[in-house]
């Protein structure tokens, strides 16, 4: 009998956390803190934004389309990104120099937002905020840019 209760306790519990939901976003409700990166410019202007919560959830936005929600991206992972981020001090980063087709990253939160943005080809970007670009670019997948 006591062999029955552990078992039916620990299926309780597990069956706790197994349908436990973990929040979710629409591509309508996003949190305002955020990650968001991409590129624009050229002969149409248009721009191509992918943004990311906390938990993982991305978003791609492109002109005037609606966002589409993307895969998530691991939890751990990217808390990992905004910790980096976090750790170059991204906000105090005064870096705006686009060309003619241009990438960015920005950080947003409910106090604004900050974005670094390069393209011009005598301003080339710090190593460390190309490097964290291309970090962020191989999540999303070359299928889904």
């Amino acid at each position: 009998m006591k062999y029955i209760l552990i078992v039916l306790a620990l299926f309780a519990t597990a069956s706790l956390f197994w349908f436990c939901k973990h929040t979710r976003y629409t591509a309508q409700n996003f949190p305002a803190r955020q990650l968001r990166w991409g590129k624009g410019g050229g002969i149409t202007g248009m721009e191509v934004m992918y943004a990311m919560a906390e938990n993982g959830q991305v978003i791609k936005s492109e002109g005037r389309a609606l966002p589409v929600l993307l895969d998530d991206v691991k939890r751990k992972k990217a808390r990992g990104i905004f910790e980096t981020v976090q750790m170059l001090e991204l906000q105090k980063i005064d870096f705006k120099h686009p060309g003619n087709t241009y990438s960015f990253i920005e950080m947003t939160d409910s106090t604004g937002n900050h974005r670094v943005s390069w393209g011009a080809a005598d301003f080339p970007v710090d190593s460390k905020i190309q490097d964290i670009y291309q970090q962020l670019n191989s999540l999303i997948g070359p299928d889904k840019k």
